[in-house]
C-alpha cells in the first residue's frame, strides 16, 4: 500500500493499490453534516446549478453561430472567438481561481465568480457589436471557471467524508447533462422569436431563480481563519496571475488570427506567439523559483511536474480536449450545410454523439471505482478516437446520417471513456492537503486543450474553406466569399448556379472533416503515453 503520495515503482510493476488519506489522517474533518433536510437539498441543487451554466455556456454557442454571423456580417474572420473566449476565459484563470479558494472564504469568492460569469452573460445577450459579444463570453468564462471550482470546493467542505464521492461525482452527471442540452438550449432559442440572444439570458434566468439559495443559504467557510484578509491578499501571487493570463490571451490571439486576419509569416503573428512563447518561459521560471511569491502560494503546482503520472495526465487530459469539443461544434455546422438544417434540427443531431459521451464517462466512474486499473482505458479509448476520427475524416455531403451517427458514436465512446479520469487518478495520487490542487492542474490541462483544440480546428475550417472558395470564384471579393463560408443559405450563396453551389459545398465539407485530424493526432498521442503509465489501480478513499 502506498503512502498516498506519487507511487513508486516501475511500470515493469504489476499492480499498486493507492488510496487517499483516510479519515483518520485528517484531524478536524467533519464527520456529520450540520445542514440536512430540504434545505440540504435546496443547497445542492442551487450550487450544482453552477456547474450546469458553466457546462451549458461551453455548447450552447455550437449551434448558432451561423445566426450570429448573420447579425453581425463581415465578421467571420472573428468566428473563432465565439467558443475559444470562454474557454480562453476559462483556462487563463483556472489557477488563479485556485489559489483564491485556497487562501479566501468560499462564499465571497463564489458570489463574485457567479456575478462575473452573469455580467458576461448579460453582455452577450445584449451585444450590438461583434467585440462586445466576445469580451462578454470571455468575462463568462473567467467566471465560469470560478464557479466550477467553486463547486467542487464547496461540495468538498460541506460533505462528509463517506458521502463526498458521490456529491462531488454528481458535477460529472450536471456536466454532461449541460453539454447535451447547450447545443439543443441554443438552437431552440435561434430559431424562436426570442432569437439567439437567449441563449445567454437564460443564464440570467436561472442565476435568479438560485439567487436566495446563492446568497442565504451557502455558508461561509474559511481555509485559513488564523489568517486575516489583508495578509491573504498581501501573500498572493500577482506575478504568476499576470504572467499566465497574458500568456494565454497573447497565444490564443496568435492562433485564431493567424492565416485569417494576418498571413502566418506576418510581423504581427510572428511577434505575438513569441511574446506568448517567452511569457509561459518566464510564468515557468518565476514559479520554479518563487519569484515574488513563495511556495505555499505560488499558482503552480511545480513539484507535480517531477511525478510522471501526473505530467502524462496532463499531456493525456489536455489531448483530450479535441475529440470532445470539434465534434460538438463542427457536426451541427455539417448538417446546416449539407441537410440544409435549421439550429434546433441540426443540434438533435448531435445527442447521439453526447449521449454516448456521458454515458461511457459515468459507466467510467463506476467500472473505475470498483476495479481501480487506468491505463487500459486511456489504450481502448484512444484506439476508439482514432478510429472513429478517421471515419468522420471520410464524411462528405453525399455520406448517409446512419453512418455519421454511427462514427460520432465511436468518437464519442472513446473520448467518454478519459474525460473524467485525469481528476480521479491526480486526486489519488497525491496528498489529501493537495487534492484541490490536483483537480485545479487537471482542469487547466482539459480547458486548455480545448482553447487549442478549438482555436486550431476554427483556423484549419476559414483558412482551408477560404482558400477553396477562392479558387472557385476568383473573382469574388472576401465579404462574399465570407458570405458563403458563414451561412448555407446566405443571399449571395443562393445567387450562385447549382453547380457553383455544389462545388463551395464540397469545399465546406473537406474544410469541416480537416478539423478530425486534429482528433486523430490527438487520439494517437494519448495512446502512446497510455504506454508510459504505470499499471497499478487507484481508488480514491476519501
Amino acid at each position: 500500500m502506498s503512502s498516498g503520495n506519487e507511487p513508486n515503482g516501475d511500470v515493469g510493476e504489476r499492480e499498486k493499490v493507492l488510496p487517499v488519506a483516510s479519515e483518520a489522517e485528517t484531524p478536524g474533518q467533519k464527520t456529520e453534516r450540520s445542514t440536512k433536510g430540504i434545505k440540504w437539498f435546496l443547497l445542492v441543487v442551487g450550487i450544482l446549478s453552477s456547474a450546469f451554466l458553466f457546462a451549458l455556456d461551453n455548447s450552447i454557442v455550437a449551434d448558432v453561430q451561423p445566426q450570429i454571423i448573420e447579425t453581425y456580417p463581415g465578421s467571420i474572420d472573428k468566428l473563432p472567438w465565439l467558443s475559444v473566449a470562454f474557454a480562453l476565459g476559462a483556462a487563463s484563470t483556472t489557477l488563479v481561481w485556485a489559489s483564491l479558494f485556497g487562501s479566501f472564504d468560499y462564499k465571497p469568492l463564489y458570489l463574485i465568480a457567479l456575478v462575473l460569469f452573469e455580467i458576461g452573460s448579460a453582455l452577450c445577450g445584449s451585444a450590438n457589436l461583434m467585440d462586445v459579444l466576445i469580451f462578454g463570453r470571455a468575462l463568462a468564462g473567467l467566471g465560469g471557471a470560478g464557479l466550477y471550482l467553486g463547486v467542487l470546493t464547496l461540495l468538498s467542505a460541506l460533505t462528509t467524508a463517506s458521502e463526498r464521492p458521490v456529491y462531488v461525482a454528481s458535477t460529472g452527471l450536471v456536466w454532461g447533462l449541460g453539454s447535451v442540452l447547450g447545443p439543443v438550449i441554443g438552437g431552440a432559442f435561434a430559431e424562436s422569436s426570442a432569437t439567439w440572444r437567449w441563449a445567454f439570458y437564460i443564464n440570467l434566468v436561472i442565476g435568479g431563480l438560485f439567487a436566495p439559495v446563492y446568497l442565504f443559504m451557502i455558508p461561509s467557510v474559511d481555509p485559513r481563519p488564523e489568517q486575516r484578509t489583508v495578509q491573504k491578499a498581501a501573500a498572493f501571487d500577482y506575478a504568476g496571475s499576470f504572467l499566465i493570463i497574458a500568456a494565454f490571451s497573447l497565444g490564443t490571439v496568435g492562433l485564431s488570427f493567424g492565416g485569417s486576419l494576418f498571413e502566418w509569416r506576418s510581423a504581427t503573428i510572428i511577434t505575438t506567439l513569441c511574446l506568448s512563447g517567452l511569457l509561459f518561459v518566464l510564468f515557468g521560471i518565476q514559479q520554479c523559483f518563487c519569484l515574488f511569491t513563495n511556495l505555499e502560494h505560488r499558482l503552480l503546482p511545480v513539484q507535480y511536474f517531477k511525478s510522471r503520472t501526473l505530467v502524462l495526465l496532463f499531456v493525456q487530459s489536455a489531448a483530450s480536449g479535441a475529440p470532445i469539443f470539434v465534434p460538438v461544434y463542427f457536426i451541427p455546422l455539417f448538417f446546416q450545410f449539407t441537410r440544409g438544417d435549421g439550429a434546433l434540427d441540426a443540434a438533435v443531431r448531435l445527442l447521439p454523439f453526447v449521449c454516448f459521451l456521458v454515458f461511457f464517462s459515468l459507466a467510467n466512474g463506476a467500472i473505475m471505482g470498483k476495479e481501480g486499473h487506468y491505463a487500459p482505458w486511456y489504450i481502448g479509448a484512444s484506439i476508439f478516437i482514432i478510429i472513429g476520427s478517421a471515419l468522420m475524416y471520410t464524411v462528405n455531403e453525399t455520406t448517409s446520417t446512419a453512418r455519421i451517427y454511427g462514427y460520432s458514436i465511436l468518437l464519442a465512446s472513446g473520448a467518454g471513456c478519459i474525460v473524467q479520469i485525469g481528476f480521479i487518478v491526480a486526486q489519488a495520487v497525491v496528498p489529501r492537503s493537495e487534492m484541490s490542487a490536483a483537480v485545479a492542474f487537471i482542469n487547466l490541462a482539459q480547458i486548455s486543450g480545448l482553447v487549442i483544440a478549438l482555436t486550431l480546428a476554427n483556423t484549419i475550417f476559414l483558412n482551408d474553406a477560404q482558400i477553396q472558395i477562392a479558387n472557385i470564384l476568383p473573382n469574388a471579393s472576401p465579404d462574399e466569399i465570407d458570405s458563403a463560408i458563414s451561412a448555407s443559405r446566405s443571399a449571395f450563396l443562393q445567387s450562385l448556379s447549382r453547380d457553383v453551389q455544389q462545388q463551395i459545398l464540397h469545399a465546406i465539407v473537406v474544410s469541416i472533416s480537416k478539423t478530425y485530424i486534429l482528433c486523430m493526432t490527438s487520439g494517437a498521442l494519448i495512446l502512446v503515453l497510455a504506454f508510459g503509465l504505470k499499471w497499478e489501480r487507484v481508488f480514491l478513499v476519501m
